[in-house]
């Protein structure tokens, strides 16, 4: 899939969602949720060797801030046998960046940084404001990042970026 899919389509997609059945076991609910986030992670990362290419480019990357929902990402995967390169993205002296390197030399993450420069941010945003077709503060501020993230992941060969987002 090489497009982003239409809000109308996220809202049908998420009306047609079961939520009739309920966990009422706090260790179930547990249980549920760790296995569904690892089948998904298992889905995008697939067999082991697959998410390297020849000259052990990683295909997957981890879009990461060093906050708790890209670091359950990375700490997943490594468990699950990968150690996939994360990304740490932010203006010199941002704290994502600070997290990010804190958490990454905790947990032996591989951490790659891009600073991004005021001289970048111009042109960004008003790409970001063309491919979302929409002028909203947070709308854009995430997809300038996103757009960065594309950019300097491609680079370095990667096919598939995980994100932590919620």
């Amino acid at each position: 899939m090489n497009h982003l899919s239409s809000q109308k389509s996220w809202i049908t997609f998420v009306s047609q969602l079961d939520f009739s059945t309920r966990i009422n076991n706090h260790q179930e609910a547990k249980k549920a949720l760790e296995s569904s986030i690892l089948t998904a992670l298992k889905q995008r990362l697939g067999s082991p060797g697959v998410h390297k290419g020849a000259a052990g480019s990683h295909y997957t990357a981890l879009l990461f801030s060093g906050g708790i929902d890209s670091t359950l990402v990375a700490f997943l995967s490594k468990k699950l046998g990968y150690n996939i390169p994360c990304y740490s993205f932010g203006l010199k002296n941002a704290p994502d960046i600070e997290y990010s390197r804190a958490i990454a030399k905790e947990y032996g993450f591989k951490l790659k940084e891009h600073i991004i420069l005021e001289e970048e941010l111009e042109s960004v945003i008003k790409e970001a404001i063309l491919l979302l077709g929409t002028r909203d503060l947070i709308k854009v501020s995430i997809g300038a990042l996103i757009v960065i993230a594309c950019k300097e992941v491609k680079k370095d060969g990667v096919k598939i970026l995980l994100t932590g987002s919620g």
